[in-house]
């Protein structure tokens, strides 16, 4: 339990007051570490919010007056640095779409007291990744990542056609690391209550059929396509196809690796997704990003030192901490917080980091930026010469 998360404040907003009980008797246990306050409107909670500093807002999705929604996309412009979740019964598709961009994470009702404890600890765990509060802040106010314009055509021809493919649509979804982070994100919330977790954007799609995501798709929520200007040494498409081959690459290796089912889906979507923090730089702080960018030139170091420099984080923390505010799996968020350093991970073990570390390094063609005694210790490091090889038969 970090420093930070033992004096988290958490502000839980419902119009019933026996439910707001409940809530408050299910977070009991954890009265030690965190500051519970309530309030039974979304007008209540917007004063209460600008009266002090909190950390984290849990609003009911349908209340008199202010919607839930309508709350978070308050909180959400007022106070961007603050964690906001929503609490849903059952609600229509159309109610799920309002609720897209200012929810971080979704859970039901009722909600089981274990699930809301360790969801918001693992809420509240991941911001110690990330110091500085307004870079938390551009974070936390981030409703989708920017995609790429061919590919974000290219789904939108598909879904509008007369014969759409859902084969087809997961497909391109799954080139592209906004639009596959943003679906997992909501097939996976309490909206849509899948009895497993889905981890690939093909799966995602087929379980939601076409007419969720065609909606999903069609959403201004869901999307974001991004042209950016100039940034000497930065392509976007260049980053989209890198992110591609390393998902690709990591997915081989884990099934070389004898990782199972769950682990080898995971380090193929934590490979799509490795970089989703530079896209974040890029689009939201690109002066203080080409800086980064001219550094590691000049400086003949690593980006990520150089961001690291600048802003006191590099793409890796920026975009785990995006990822973990999601309510991405923990395997998915830590191979993206850690491949650049595995050995620094709490636990080193062979799994998706194990992977994407790999793969990251191999397809830059810098197998010196390898963590040979990470991959020794985790028993993999005979392996190499055969990872090198497919990376090369990929090309780079």
């Amino acid at each position: 339990m970090t420093t930070e998360e033992q004096h988290s404040r958490i502000l839980l907003v419902d119009d019933e007051p026996l439910v707001l009980s409940g809530l408050r008797r299910a977070l009991r246990p954890c009265r030690n570490q965190w500051e519970v306050v309530t309030a039974t409107s979304g007008q209540e909670a917007l004063q209460t919010l600008a009266s002090d500093h909190f950390d984290l807002v849990l609003s009911d999705i349908r209340m008199p007056g202010m919607t839930g929604a309508e709350l978070l996309r308050e909180v959400s412009s007022r106070h961007p640095h603050v964690v906001r979740m929503i609490l849903s019964g059952n609600c229509s598709l159309q109610t799920a779409l309002e609720t897209i961009g200012p929810t971080h994470q979704y859970l039901s009702k009722p909600c089981r007291a274990e699930t809301l404890r360790t969801t918001i600890a693992r809420a509240l765990s991941i911001r110690a990744m990330i110091r500085d509060d307004e870079l938390r802040g551009i974070i936390a106010g981030i409703e989708s990542l920017p995609t790429a314009a061919s590919i974000h055509d290219r789904v939108l021809s598909e879904v509008r056609s007369d014969e759409p493919s859902l084969t087809r649509i997961g497909q391109l979804i799954a080139r592209d690391a906004g639009l596959s982070a943003k679906v997992l994100q909501l097939v996976n919330s309490a909206f849509f209550a899948m009895p497993i977790r889905v981890s690939t954007p093909e799966r995602a799609t087929q379980v939601l059929g076409l007419r969720r995501i065609r909606a999903l798709v069609l959403s201004a929520r869901i999307h974001t396509t991004f042209e950016p200007g100039e940034l000497s040494g930065f392509s976007f498409d260049r980053e989209w196809d890198h992110s591609s081959g390393v998902g690709a690459l990591a997915q081989w290796i884990a099934t070389e690796a004898h990782l199972p089912r769950d682990s080898r889906d995971d380090a193929l979507l934590a490979g799509l997704l490795h970089d989703c923090g530079k896209l974040v730089l890029a689009s939201r702080l690109p002066e203080r990003f080409e800086d980064a960018l001219n550094r590691s030139r000049e400086a003949s170091i690593d980006l990520h030192q150089a961001e690291v420099e600048e802003f006191g984080a590099s793409h890796a923390e920026v975009g785990a901490y995006l990822l973990g505010l999601w309510g991405l799996g923990a395997p998915v968020v830590d191979a993206v917080a850690y491949h650049h350093r595995p050995g620094d991970q709490p636990e080193p073990r062979l799994g998706p980091l194990t992977a994407v570390h790999a793969a990251n390094a191999l397809r830059h063609g810098a197998p010196t930026g390898l963590d040979l005694d990470y991959l020794e210790q985790v028993g993999v490091q005979a392996h190499l010469d055969s990872w090198q090889e497919q990376a090369a038969a990929g090309g780079r």
